[in-house]
């Protein structure tokens, strides 16, 4: 990653809006103990030898789906209400295309419970980590560490990516990656694995060398619950943030590739989808895929679901 790149993902950090809840902790809160290690929060601990960003997709549970559901109900109410307004206002501007013999605009199509989506339900639990937000530093060895509050569950890696107002930027492991549970009261240590990996996704070799992956705390930590992160496969998902389409190198055990086919190491098998089974049919594939119906209704809708950026 060049130094211009983080440069600029300093400059919008400060702008990148938080999906779901998450909060960056600074070793000074620890040592003061301004803050602790709460018994209903989870808490991802990531290190490198240089500042690193990157975003996490917690898997939807049911009481996901649920407030998922709620919501693509009330946009699409509110959609289908201003629905005659706009059909009213085609048909005036139809009838004075047709008396000018001008370019009759499409009509509206009216949007249903069968064309109509929303944003996807995995981007609404989408956590941004990194950059400048640093739990500590050091300079013998170099390393750059972050430690972030999040709501407990399971975690697949988006990739090494920021997401700002006018975009995304960096890889998105959409083709392959790994998931981890973040359970409450403990800190879920990555250590180096995202920097590793992310080195190995740039040499010939393309695997993670997990020799070199360092789980070592900060003195400050050391004392508090913790848990190494135990890695899963995670089969392929959607590019949500529009990132560079990639995916996480194999690791051993873990991850594994047949061409385009996932493999979960630790069965042989190809890997699952990170979508609850139990999610609603109006998730990822419909907002990717936008319909014209969908279009019917976006400008209305815009302003209070567009919860990624």
């Amino acid at each position: 990653m060049t130094r211009l790149f983080w440069r600029a993902a300093a400059l919008a950090c400060v702008a990148i809006p938080t999906m779901a809840f998450a909060q960056p902790i600074g070793e000074a809160k620890i040592l003061s103990g301004q803050a602790v290690i709460e018994t209903d929060s989870g808490y991802v601990f990531v290190t490198g030898p240089e500042r690193q960003m990157g975003t996490l997709l917690r898997m939807p549970e049911a009481d996901d789906v649920v407030q998922y559901e709620e919501e693509w109900a009330k946009q699409l109410a509110r959609v289908q209400k201003k629905y005659p307004s706009k059909l009213a206002s085609w048909e005036s501007k139809k009838a004075a295309a047709e008396q000018t013999k001008a370019k009759v605009p499409d009509r509206p199509i009216e949007p249903t419970a069968e064309n109509f989506s929303i944003e996807p339900i995995e981007a609404r639990n989408a956590v941004t980590f990194g950059y400048t937000s640093i739990y500590n530093k050091s300079a013998t060895p170099r390393s750059f560490s972050y430690l972030t509050k999040m709501k407990p569950g399971r975690y697949v890696y988006h990739g090494p990516l920021w997401t700002g107002p006018e975009g995304s930027m960096g890889t998105c492991y959409c083709m392959g990656s790994v998931a981890f549970d973040v359970k409450p009261g403990v800190i879920t240590n990555i250590g180096n694995f995202f920097a590793v990996a992310a080195s190995a996704g740039q040499s010939a070799a393309a695997a993670v060398d997990m020799a070199a992956v360092n789980y070592d705390l900060p003195a400050s930590l050391q004392a508090l619950p913790h848990v190494q992160a135990e890695f899963h496969a995670s089969g392929k998902f959607d590019n949500f943030f529009r990132g560079t389409v990639g995916r996480m190198p194999a690791v051993a055990g873990v991850l594994a590739y047949d061409r385009d086919k996932v493999i979960d190491a630790k069965t042989g098998q190809m890997a699952a989808g990170m979508m609850a089974a139990n999610a609603p049919p109006r998730t990822a594939a419909d907002a990717v895929t936008t319909t014209d119906a969908g279009k019917a209704g976006e400008e209305e809708v815009t302003e209070q679901v567009s919860t990624q950026p």
